[in-house]
């Protein structure tokens, strides 16, 4: 993303299983990621300006505990881990397009508002040209919020 003009920022809350553990959520994959990503962004110069594209583990979100063993560590992206609607929008960001095979929940608290403010979302499967998602409150989300 970075040789085509955007601003890489990996966002990464996930930790290693403790040892005679296995985890809810495989970082090695994402740790060597990181790291060779870094040494090739190096060489890569994007401008100040350039829109960002954040980078989340698809994965982030498993939880599942079938032995005691199992160590979560899974996370979650709140609000506070990206720029506000109003700074996107002050930067001239009015749409988003999320890779991927849905918006997983996590997002979707925190795109409702955005939503609400204007800003357009696309998904796409990264090989088929996005296409155009609106939000919609599934009955939980509503109760959860007690909007019913």
């Amino acid at each position: 993303m970075a040789k085509i003009g955007y601003r890489p920022i990996p966002l990464f809350n996930g930790t290693t299983e403790q040892e005679g553990s296995w985890a809810t959520t495989n970082t090695e994959l994402i740790d060597s990621s990181l790291i060779n990503g870094s040494e090739k962004l190096k060489m890569i110069h994007p401008k100040n300006d350039a829109n960002p594209v954040f980078l989340l583990d698809s994965f982030r979100t498993n939880r599942y505990r079938d032995r005691e063993s199992i160590f979560d560590n899974s996370w979650d992206l709140y609000g506070q881990d990206i720029p506000s609607v109003e700074t996107f929008k002050q930067h001239g960001i009015r749409k988003i397009i999320v890779v991927g095979n849905n918006i997983q929940k996590d997002l979707r608290r925190i795109f409702f508002k955005f939503q609400d403010s204007g800003i357009e979302f696309y998904l796409t499967d990264g090989y088929s040209p996005p296409k155009k998602v609106i939000l919609k409150k599934t009955l939980k989300e509503k109760f959860e919020k007690e909007e019913l």
